[in-house]
């Protein structure tokens, strides 16, 4: 009796298979992961659009200046794709900021006065006054699920670590 068949792509698998269960393997396809999820982050903010490619509404800064929303000092957008954004582990990953005002731009928010009776800011050249401000909400990482364009992101992101060759 001879067996027959496809030893290497057999010996190849069984290798590919024992490289899943290493810790190593897990945390450089989280790190690949969370480098996709940067990215899609750095894209909303360059397009301007939230991760389900709708528009942001434009701030009114924005607007005056022609300049681009969340992008007057690229604060924001720097501190959600830097390395040090990006914790990983052979868990998973995690993508955060330190910037207060990130809540306020992923969610929207209702600013009033809590200590005067107005909001007293600058817009443009003068100073304006108002009783509360609405800031819309102008997502930058998908909730409660992903979107399209982020599942197809992560997809292409495992399929290029799952593809690199085996030793």
């Amino acid at each position: 009796m001879a067996l027959t068949g496809a030893f290497r792509k057999l010996d190849r698998l069984i290798r590919f298979t024992d490289r899943l269960r290493q810790p190593q393997f897990a945390e450089g396809l989280a790190k690949n992961l969370g480098q996709a999820a940067l990215n899609q982050i750095d894209e909303s903010f360059a397009g301007q659009k939230d991760p389900w490619d709708r528009p942001w509404k434009p701030s009114a800064r924005a607007e005056a200046t022609g300049g681009q929303t969340l992008r007057k000092t690229a604060r924001l957008q720097r501190s959600m794709t830097s390395k040090s954004a990006l914790q990983t582990e052979p868990e998973g990953f995690e993508v955060g900021t330190n910037v207060v005002y990130a809540a306020t731009h992923q969610y929207g928010a209702t600013i009033t006065p809590q200590q005067k009776k107005a909001l007293r800011f600058k817009m443009g050249q003068r100073w304006v006054q108002a009783q509360k401000v609405q800031i819309p909400a102008r997502p930058f990482i998908p909730e409660p699920e992903l979107s399209p364009r982020w599942e197809r992101a992560f997809e292409e992101a495992a399929e290029a670590y799952f593809q690199q060759e085996v030793p």
